[in-house]
């Protein structure tokens, strides 16, 4: 096997890891999150965080479903809005996020100023 061969070779099984792992984060997000905890990106509570003069809360449920939609509940509202998973970057609605985990049971969110980090769980349907 030449040189060319191996490295289209492994450029191959670079892209289908690379798929792979983004498939498994779309289909791993999909259901219902609920935030648990904000800080700030250094580890602060964030209690004194505004967003067009309010108190940024933690009161964020998220509900992403197959085809890229996404219920969001926060301050007392519900809009639904389209989302988009690039690797780890999601975007939901105008707003940019960094996946920095995300498991069965937990999603770890950074927005994409690295100002604030979300803790969510995975609601348990009754």
């Amino acid at each position: 096997m030449n040189s060319l061969q191996k490295y289209t070779v492994l450029l191959f099984l670079l892209l289908n890891f690379v798929e792979d792992a983004f498939a498994q984060n779309q289909s791993m997000i999909i259901g219902d999150w609920v935030s648990i905890k904000k800080e700030t990106y250094e580890g602060g509570s964030g209690e004194n965080m505004t967003i067009n003069g309010k108190a940024y809360t933690i009161d964020i449920q998220f509900n992403f479903k197959l085809k890229n939609s996404v219920e969001v509940f926060e301050y007392g509202e519900r809009v639904d809005v389209e989302y988009s998973l690039k690797g780890d970057v999601l975007q939901v609605g105008f707003r940019k996020y960094l996946i920095e985990r995300l498991s069965k049971d937990e999603l770890v969110l950074t927005d994409s100023n690295k100002l604030l980090r979300f803790y969510f769980i995975r609601k348990v349907k009754k």
